[in-house]
């Protein structure tokens, strides 16, 4: 099999996964509903410093949706993941927002030692 045919069969079946994976539809709908809260939630907070993580979160949903209903199920949760730690992040940065401006200039680094932390921690 030459190259072209590889990704053309497997550009096919991921389309064959998708369609199967959005019927019926109201599942998948509701699943995509939670994007739509968050875009709300943006929408309320967008004066907070900390608010524009809720773009990334928002991103990284669909995309683990998108990667979901193809099959690409470790890429799903991997974004799933993300989402989760910006998620904790942003209530993070909520209260911490010396740490939210080093953060976003690269000279910070929150980990999930941090976040988790029994005193300090979200």
């Amino acid at each position: 099999m030459d190259l072209k045919t590889y990704y053309t069969t497997l550009h096919q079946k991921t389309g064959r996964t998708l369609n199967q994976s959005t019927v019926p539809i109201d599942q998948f709908g509701a699943a995509h509903q939670f994007v739509d809260d968050l875009g709300s939630w943006h929408r309320a907070l967008v004066a907070r410093p900390e608010s524009h993580l809720l773009l990334h979160i928002m991103q990284e949903v669909q995309l683990a949706l998108y990667l979901n209903s193809i099959g690409l199920y470790r890429a799903s949760f991997g974004a799933l993941r993300l989402a989760l730690e910006l998620s904790f992040g942003m209530s993070h940065f909520s209260v911490n927002r010396l740490e939210l401006a080093e953060w976003e200039k690269g000279f910070y680094d929150l980990s999930w030692a941090k976040l988790n932390d029994s005193t300090s921690g979200v």
